[in-house]
Parts: structure tokens; sequence; C-alpha cells
């Protein structure tokens, strides 16, 4: 007839779909158990009665089903999710039972939400061809033997180049206007609006006059929330990723702690000020908690999921709100605690940090960052139900104290807009932030000199306005006053190394110290909430605290997501380009792109960036997922993959770049098993949180397993080798959330290890990671000139 038929209208991750003999269909579905980073794969029918069953359910993630031609089955490819390659082959799962057998081993390097390889069984059912390692096998069915199949191929690709990133530009002058603020806050009695900007909190009056930091020190501070009575400010602090949340006393001026140790979100007060609610994540577990600040006393309110819940009360304090999933539940808070959560919301689109108003009128939400509404009533609130209030400011917003009014940021801008009818009227922020850089000249220091291969004489430096000025003799050179002088004894100094894959967000572990300590001036972010970001971004560029350099991505997540709803959600092909046009206007460096986006929507993020200027992170954690996306043209794929000698020539040949993240990809889980004393070093324990251990893979295993895992490393090693004599462009990158710093020391030693010459892994972590990122003209060698990104050694 034409018509489209909905056979699962949840959003979940649906991978493979066949047809049984009998007409009946078939799908997987990749699921994720609560707390836990394993995936498992539901395996559903549709029989011909229009019912769905579920045949089985086996704990790997199953990319690839093909029916058996008489019936009896089906054989899918079965691997271990996680970044470390584990077990993984071709099984059969016979029905209707559900029970598995093992088919056929078949090694192909996983990666996370890895591809399977392509096979496919005989119309007879006696055999089986799969495609491993560059080669075609027949694998006789049941018995599993393999024989190889001959054959010969010349393959030409055709392939869109990657988009050159945006050169770094860099302001003249130390004062700088604040370009994003987080988090407004009017206070209860309307005359006081706080606020976040660089990573601080800040207070301004609304009669007039400039804004100001309420805390000293270089702590990151976020989410300021103002107790009922306006006397209080709840909020949270990180510094050196041990997080505090505390209150502070507007008329004592004094800071107490409540809690301290994870990570807090979502802050709110209870309407009687007795309480102050947020989500405490511990590991992958997110809980809703209430807090007493009189007596520090703790209730646990239950599980919430990745999503941002913003629990809350109604303003009776008889309700509690939360989201989780796309859904805004309640349940009664005082009595029936262990009541089942009931939803208030029915959507067929996703929401996220949705509020109840404090006179019980409206629901506001944002999707991605528009902020919808819709008026509340004894009924499910619907699609049909809610409309856009504004298509930007959704994360950030709250409602005003009497409930009739969001208040919200966009950019550097703060917007209070009614609810029922009226235009958004703006609160002008005062707030402008100088850099204090005084002159410095650097005596007796040896420079490296790429050019020359290593580093030469002892000279002098001089640095003016975060800028090198000159190198040489000192005679007849001026100096300005209130010149610093340092003499560097006869140190080495290369440029500032750069950590090319790191996540800093407020919902992990963040520890800024690390990069500093271990020598990181620059680092790029793959995948973060953004207007987090652009705040790290403002404090690098405006304020002349001790962080790094940021280049950061809008990261792209298809429905359902696995992160979570850390950044922007596609849904669509229209939602796609128009949220890359956004990623240009918000100042993104380029985008990154996550596992859960179909092909389609991935090719449309391209094509729209390739317009826009901005270059494609993808990951490259399988052949498949390799050349589609050197195909659509990305600039970088991360994480290690099934690098062939055809896929090393391809990278090489279409300039695209590899991050592989060894440590991830079990270098560190190695390093810290057979090192341990390098997690016990004094500085790696000042910038390291107590709670930060070692990967899971480095707990004692038995000697086939380590054995395999070992193997595996040198494979892994092998195939950097290769990839550096192909000339394929690497770059040194961590992903990790704990080891910042250190991590990138010890990924710079694993491509020393693979065969790579020290200086050429100098070179990596900073001249060709400059180039990577448009900041050739400004970073990644020590001339006149360029900024003053120095390390001493």
């Amino acid at each position: 007839t034409g018509e489209t038929e909905t056979l699962s209208s949840a959003p979940r991750l649906f991978r493979s779909v066949v047809h049984l003999p009998d007409g009946s269909l078939v799908w997987s579905v990749i699921e994720r158990g609560e707390g836990s980073p394993r995936l498992t794969t539901r395996i559903e029918l549709r029989n011909r009665e229009g019912t769905l069953d579920t045949l089985g359910t086996v704990p790997c993630y199953a990319d690839r089903l093909v029916a058996s031609p008489i019936g009896d089955g089906l054989y899918l490819h079965c691997s271990q999710s996680g970044f470390v390659p584990g077990s993984e082959g071709l099984v059969f799962l016979a029905l209707p039972e559900g029970a598995e057998r093992q088919v056929a081993h078949v090694s192909s390097q996983s990666g996370f939400a890895p591809r399977g390889p392509l096979f496919a069984v005989a119309p007879d059912n006696k055999s089986l061809y799969v495609g491993e390692a560059g080669r075609l096998w027949k694998i006789s069915l049941p018995a599993g033997s393999r024989e190889p199949i001959s054959f010969h191929a010349r393959v030409s690709l055709e392939v869109r180049a990657p988009t050159a990133p945006p050169k770094l530009a860099v302001e003249p002058g130390s004062s700088r206007r604040l370009r994003n603020v987080l988090s407004p806050r009017l206070s209860p009695d309307g005359r006081t609006l706080v606020f976040v900007a660089a990573g601080y909190i800040w207070e301004q009056p609304l009669n007039g006059g400039s804004a100001h930091r309420l805390f000293e020190g270089h702590a990151l501070e976020r989410e300021p929330v103002f107790s009922p009575d306006g006397k209080q400010l709840a909020f949270v602090r990180d510094q050196n990723g041990a997080q505090e949340l505390s209150v502070f006393d507007f008329g004592s001026r004094q800071t107490r702690t409540l809690a301290s140790g994870p990570v807090y979100l979502g802050l709110s007060w209870s309407p009687d000020g007795e309480r102050v609610l947020f989500v405490e994540r511990r590991g992958r577990s997110f809980l809703l908690v209430a807090v007493r600040p009189t007596d520090g006393r703790r209730d646990s309110l239950g599980s919430a999921g990745p999503w941002s819940a913003r629990p809350h009360l109604s303003a009776d304090g008889e309700w509690l709100y939360w989201s989780d999933k796309g859904t805004v539940y309640r349940r009664p808070f005082t009595e029936r605690a262990g009541a089942e959560p009931e939803p208030i919301t029915d959507l067929v689109r996703h929401l996220s940090d949705g509020l109840i108003s404090p006179d019980g009128r409206w629901l506001a939400f944002r999707r991605n960052v528009e902020i919808w509404v819709a008026p509340l009533g004894k009924e499910l609130v619907r699609e049909e139900d809610v409309r856009q209030l504004s298509p930007e400011g959704g994360d950030t917003f709250a409602f005003t104290p009497d409930g009739a009014e969001l208040i919200y940021a966009v950019g550097g801008h703060v917007w209070r807009h009614p609810l029922e009818d009226g235009e958004p009227e703006a609160i002008p922020v005062q707030l402008e932030l100088t850099r204090a850089k005084p002159p410095v000249l650097l005596r007796r220091v040896r420079l490296l000199d790429f050019g020359a291969g290593g580093f030469g004489p002892e000279t002098s430096l001089f640095i003016d306005q975060g800028r090198i000025r000159w190198v040489g003799p000192e005679p007849d050179r001026p100096l300005p006053s209130g010149t610093v002088t340092i003499d560097a004894g006869g140190r080495f100094a290369i440029p500032g190394l750069f950590d090319m894959h790191a996540h800093v967000s407020h919902r992990w572990v963040t520890i800024l110290e690390g990069f500093l300590a271990n020598g990181i001036t620059s680092v790029r972010m793959l995948g973060a909430w953004h207007t987090w970001q652009r705040a790290l971004v403002d404090r690098s560029e405006t304020t002349s605290d001790p962080v790094p350099r940021y280049f950061w991505s809008t990261f792209f997540e298809g429905l359902p997501p696995i992160a979570g709803d850390v950044d922007v959600l596609i849904e669509n092909e229209d939602e796609a380009r128009t949220y890359v046009r956004r990623s240009k206007d918000w100042g993104a460096d380029f985008i990154k792109v996550y596992v859960t986006l179909s092909w389609p929507l991935q090719r449309a993020i391209a094509e729209e960036a390739s317009r826009m200027g901005l270059p494609v992170a993808g990951h490259g954690t399988s052949a498949e997922e390799v050349i589609r996306s050197v195909t659509l043209g990305y600039a970088s794929l991360e994480h290690t993959m099934d690098a062939f000698d055809d896929i090393l020539q391809m990278l090489a040949l279409a300039g695209t770049r590899w991050v592989p993240t060894l440590g991830v990809s079990g270098g560190v889980s190695g390093l810290v098993r057979d090192e341990p004393d390098r997690l016990e070093d004094p500085k790696f324990r000042a910038v390291v949180p107590e709670r930060c251990s070692p990967p899971s893979q480095a707990a004692v295993v038995d000697d086939s397993t380590l054995r395999s895992r070992r193997e595996s490393w040198t494979e892994t090693l092998a195939t950097m080798r290769r990839a550096h004599r192909r000339g394929v462009k690497l770059h040194a990158g961590t992903d990790f959330g704990c080891f910042y710093g250190a991590s990138l020391h010890w990924e710079l030693e694993f491509l020393v290890e693979a065969g790579l010459p020290p200086l050429e892994v100098l070179r990596i972590a900073t001249q060709d990671a400059a180039t990577a990122v448009g900041a050739e003209d400004h970073l990644g060698t020590l001339e006149p000139g360029k900024l003053a990104d120095i390390v001493l050694l």
C-alpha cells in the first residue's frame, strides 16, 4: 500500500533487521544494564499475528544477524563491548529454545560499539562465508573448519577531502568581553542576579553596578541556587577533581560544605528551605539525594539515569519531580517514599531538565538548547500541548521566583521571558575581564629546534603580552619596566604539549590542574556539554588563571544516546544541519559525531560541516567506520581500528588524521599492572584525586587472558609503527577523565615503544598538533611571534 507502519515507538539502539524464512521479522536491540559498562543484545521477533516476542538475550554486542535458510535459528557476530579487545566470534542462536553455540572465532579489533564483519550463509546451510583480516574464508557448518578463498581486487574510492580547521584567532590587548553565561538566577526579592561566567560565580545588583566574584581562588564553580528566603546560595565547587556541595550565607559571608566526594548535579531547594536536592553521580550510578544544611542529614530519594534529572519539589512540598530518559516523573515526597513514580509527560520527542513552575501551572524543559513549555493540567502532557518558547537558552534556564517567567542566557546575554504573552527582556550583564601578563625574560634556556633535530645552545628569550618577541643575546635590547627575569639554569625548553582527545565536563571528574602540571598547555575536547566547554574557553582566554587553551567540539549523538543528554541529540536531517550551523555560530572548532548516529545523518552533518568550514571527528573502531568516515571527509578518527595495510594507505592518501588513544586501548591497564609504582609518584598523586583508580583491565587475570592481552598490545604497537611508515598523520590523545596529564606522557611513551623516534613523537605532540587545530601560526614551535606556551625540562 506504500504506507509506513511503526513497529516500535520507543527510541532504542536497533541494529540488524532480518526476515525469517516464515516471513517473521527479527531484529537486535543493544542495551546497557544500570550501572554497568557492558552491553547486551536482545533479539526480538514480530510474529505473523503482529505481537512482539523476545527470542533471547546474549551478553555481547551483536551487530549483525543472518537467518538460517532452514529456519532453525539465527547466526550473529558477538563481540565484547569496551575498548580492550575481548572474545568474539560467530554464534548460532537456536530457535525457538534460544540456546547458543559458538560456530567460529573471528578475530577483529573490537572498539566501543563495534561493527562485526560481513558474513553470509549458503542456501544449503552447510557453509558460512566471512571476511577476516583482508581475506575471504569458507567455514563449514556445523564443524567450524575453515578454508581460504583466493581472490584479487582493484579498488578505487572517491572521498571528500577533510575540511581544514578554522585558524586560531588571538585578540590583541588585555581586556575581554564575556562571551558565555551559565545558570543566571534571580534572588527572591528580584534585586540581585547571580550567574556563572568563566567557571566562576558572579553577583550583580539589578539597580545598576558591575558584577563581582562571590568567592576567591581558582576552583571551578557552578550551579548557584538561591534559598527560598534569598539568604543563602547553594553551589558546587570543583578543585582538582574534588567536588564539594556548599552553601554560602549572604549575611555572614561564610561558606560551609554540605557534602564532598562524588559529582553533584541539578541543585534545587525545598520550598521550606530545609533541604537541598541534587543528583549525585558515583561512577555510572546516578542517585537522587536531599541533604539538610542545618545538620548535614542525608536522605536517599531513589535512582536516576544519565539524563539531566534536576530533582525539585512542588510548592507545597508534597511531590518530588525529576526527569529520566526523556520523561518527567513525580511521586509523593514525604509519604509513601517507596511509591512507584508516575509520568506526567507522554511525548513523542525527547526532553531534558523538566521543571515545574513554583505555582504548579507550567512545565518547562529543553530539547538540546531549545526551551519548550506546556500548561499543566490533570492529563499527561503530550506533544500537541507543548510549544517552543525560545530556540536558545535551554541549557541555562530556570523559573523566576514568582513562576511567571523563565530566565536564561544565550551567549553573554541574559533574558527573562514571560510564559503567557510578551517578548523576552534583556538583563544587561556588567562584566569585563582583564588579563594581567607581565613581560618575562628567560635566561640560559636551550630551545628545541625541530629543523636542527635537537636542542640549541643556551640563549635568552623575551616574552611580552604572552608572545615570544625575540630570541638571542641580551646586549642592546631594552627591557620594559616590570619585566620578570627567570634564570632557566640551562634547562631544556619545548613547546607546550597537546592532549588531542580529552573530555572535560561538569558531569565527570574535572581535573584541570593535571594538564599544566604535566606540561600540557592545549587540550582538544572531544565531547562534553558545549556551554561548559565555552565557559572553560572563556576562563582560558579572559583570565590569567593557570589553565590550558581549549579547542572544543559540539558533540552529536543519535537516539537513544549512549552518554545520556550530555550534548546535542539529533533526530533528523534538518536538525543535523541546523545544529551544525549553530555550532559555527557558537564558535566551535569542530564537530564530533558519535556511533549512535545513523550513516545518513552523519552524511548530512558532514555535508553541512563542509559548507560551514568545520572539520568533523568520528570514531574509527572498525574497517567499516573508517571507510565510511574517510569517504565523508572526516578530518580525524579516534581510537584503535582494524588497520590493515589498505586502510593505512587510505588514511595516508586522504590526509585523515588518526588519534588512536592507546592508553584506553589497553596501554594504561598494562602499564599500571606491570609498573604499579607509577601510581605512587608524588607528582602524580598531587594532581590525581584519591578516588581515581586504575582501569579494571589492570586487575589480576589468568595466564591465558594476560597472554592474549599482551599479544593484542604487541599487535597494536606494530600497527602504529606501520601507520607511521605509511605516512598516516598520528596524534597523541588520552580520553582519560582521571589521569589527565600523566596519561599523555604515557601515550607518548607508547608511541616510542611502537618504534617512532622520540623527536618525532615530540613533534606529533606539539607542531603537528598545532597544525591539526589551525594554530600553526601561533603554537607548536618556539620562535619569535608565537604564543609563549613553553615547558621547561
